[in-house]
């Protein structure tokens, strides 16, 4: 004897087919569920800890990107505290790939990176720093970024370059669509900077919104 039965998926209110078998030796049933084809399925972005649930270039408010980048890497299974500096640097670039800013100028929905010296709240420190830069086409939001410090004392830095009397070179690179990533990541692969930290554990990791837009300051 064969029922039908209907049962309300529990994400999204869609219906589904639910076929129950019966035979007259069995006392339970056998059920099957059919989905129907019109019920888009997750599609997971392959992560370096495994699969993020986060949808490809989501949109987001340039004033959401502090929280969005914390359930971000959650979601890795990571914390700020946890990263090193490649962690750091394929975070920013996921994140960069996995969310946009809507009405944002040619320049206005961007991705960077610096190596410099800058005085902060807490004094002068090395910092390897990744920005996502907010501008608005039409004025709906003020110009603003995302920044991500990994950073180090400075003196440290000088010893593993290994030329304490020529100082800290600066450098930064910008990517203004996503088949920039890859120069950007090239310029950074071969900053002598980057070298020097690549495998050393910053003394701290910040995340900060800002209304400043640009890599200075």
């Amino acid at each position: 004897m064969r029922e039908m039965c209907a049962l309300r998926c529990a994400r999204g209110g869609h219906h589904i087919k639910a076929i129950m078998t019966r035979t007259p030796r069995r006392t339970s049933g056998s059920l099957r569920l059919a989905l129907p084809n019109h019920v888009e399925k997750e599609r997971p972005l392959p992560t370096r800890n495994g699969p993020s649930k986060i949808p490809q270039r989501m949109p987001m408010r340039p004033d959401e990107s502090y929280t969005e980048f914390r359930r971000f890497l959650k979601g890795r299974g990571q914390t700020l505290k946890s990263l090193s500096v490649p962690d750091g640097l394929e975070a920013a670039l996921e994140f960069y790939r996995s969310f946009r800013v809507d009405d944002a100028s040619h320049d206005g929905d961007g991705f960077a990176y610096s190596c410099s010296m800058p005085f902060r709240e807490r004094g002068t420190r090395f910092e390897l720093a990744f920005f996502r830069l907010f501008k608005s086409a039409n004025g709906s939001f003020e110009p603003s970024r995302l920044r991500l410090s990994l950073c180090f004392n400075w003196l440290d830095v000088v010893r593993w370059l290994g030329r304490p009397d020529s100082g800290l070179p600066q450098s930064n690179h910008y990517a203004w669509e996503l088949p920039d990533l890859g120069r950007l990541r090239e310029v950074l692969e071969h900053d002598a900077t980057y070298q020097a930290i690549i495998d050393r554990s910053p003394k701290t990791v910040e995340l900060r919104f800002e209304p400043l837009w640009g890599v200075y300051g």
